[in-house]
């Protein structure tokens, strides 16, 4: 934290600085940091403390910070994901530098260069911009609670399926793929595994491998372009969570809480697939009447954001090209045990029902969160459902 004091000189930041928090990260961090920046004496930062103790990325919380970052040089984020977030799309929108500064190892979009938003009721991905300094405090982060660590590990756990996910789609579509990229950041989430004994200990050293690993996922995002390294089809079972929990005014769990649980999901059926026992198939398109049923306001820009990637072509390509993604994949997905142990052992959910979630929700989250986003992924060419599930 102290290596803030003259940090805006070190970066090339002049004159009035705005830093952002909530009213938790702000006695976390926030009082120490603006100390530190302005200890320096090179900037005026002035402060805005958001006054809900969870604030959610929506359009009164970006109007919010946007009023008050009129004629700003640059911004400072202290906080979560929803501070960083509103942060990086304020900034990018005013095309001002901002200061990342980390109060939890809970989400890896600290340095990527897309925010996860939630206008209009839909929850989507932007580009934004990646932060010119981090500042993560290893005695912050180790005081955060623990929950905050179980979702920074759920959100890890994800990028099994996302990057078999990525596998699928560049050898069935060519999109274009990174491998390099991917197998840098898979090495640092199987070290977790490894290590999955002495992350129930919260140790300064075990946050920091968490943290690292976290940053490293948003950097991977920012490298490539987009969020394809660290998101696939178990941040759409996220998404639609989310967007559900919201909906009915439900104290909704952490992103990573329903990320962790969604990836073992996910793992589960990738393995079902791979062995034979879920078919490549269209999956049945739900009607219009029902998106705007389930999603409500939001269904306008969930049906102008459905796949134009779901038919039958891209089932035969899939199914044409399986020894090769096929391949891919199963070099490097473990089993869904191999999640759960990890999970578990930061005392994370790893079931639907852990966050309250139904069998028929979660098998409403296989059928609709697939169109939430224009991206191929396996639920794309595959009717999947949580007949048989084990967990």
């Amino acid at each position: 934290m102290q290596r803030l004091r003259g940090a805006p000189q070190r970066l090339g930041l002049t004159g009035r600085g705005l830093l952002v928090a909530d009213l938790n990260t702000w006695a976390a961090a926030g009082r120490r940091a603006f100390a530190y920046i302005m200890d320096s004496g090179v900037a005026t930062v002035e402060i805005l403390v958001l006054r809900e103790a969870r604030p959610l990325p929506t359009e009164p919380v970006v109007d919010q910070v946007q009023a008050h970052a009129d004629g700003v040089d640059f911004l400072i984020a202290v906080g979560g994901g929803t501070i960083t977030d509103v942060v990086k799309y304020v900034s990018s929108g005013l095309s001002v530098p901002f200061i990342a500064v980390p109060t939890a190892p809970s989400m890896d979009g600290y340095t990527s260069s897309v925010s996860s938003m939630l206008f209009g009721g839909l929850k989507q991905t932007l580009p934004t911009c990646c932060p010119v300094g981090v500042y993560a405090d290893l005695d912050v982060l180790s005081t955060a609670p623990p929950r905050l660590l179980a979702a920074g590990v759920g959100d890890l756990v994800a990028k099994y399926t996302a990057r078999a996910d990525w596998v699928l789609s560049h050898v069935v579509t060519g999109e274009y793929d990174c491998p390099q990229t991917a197998a840098q950041l898979l090495q640092g989430v199987n070290r977790l595994r490894a290590q999955a004994d002495e992350l129930g200990k919260r140790t300064l050293e075990t946050v920091r491998s968490v943290m690292e690993t976290l940053l490293q996922a948003g950097l991977a995002a920012h490298w490539v372009g987009s969020s394809r390294p660290t998101s696939g089809s178990e941040h759409l079972l996220a998404h639609h969570w989310e967007m559900r929990a919201l909906q009915t005014g439900m104290d909704h769990p952490l992103h990573g809480d329903y990320v962790g649980v969604a990836s073992v999901l996910m793992t589960w059926v990738y393995h079902a697939v791979l062995a034979g026992c879920l078919p490549l198939t269209v999956p049945d398109k739900p009607a219009d009447s029902e998106f705007r049923q389930v999603y409500g306001t939001a269904a306008d820009a969930v049906l102008r954001a459905r796949p134009r990637v779901c038919g039958a072509g891209t089932v035969e390509r899939a199914a044409m090209t399986r020894p090769e993604w096929a391949a891919g994949v199963q070099a490097f997905l473990p089993d869904p045990d191999e999640l759960v142990s990890l999970l578990e052992a930061v005392q994370a959910p790893i079931r639907p029902r852990d966050l309250g979630i139904s069998s028929l929700g979660a098998a409403e989250a296989l059928r609709l969160g697939p169109y939430l986003r224009d991206r191929l992924t396996i639920l794309s060419v595959t009717e999947a459902d949580t007949a048989g599930f084990p967990f």
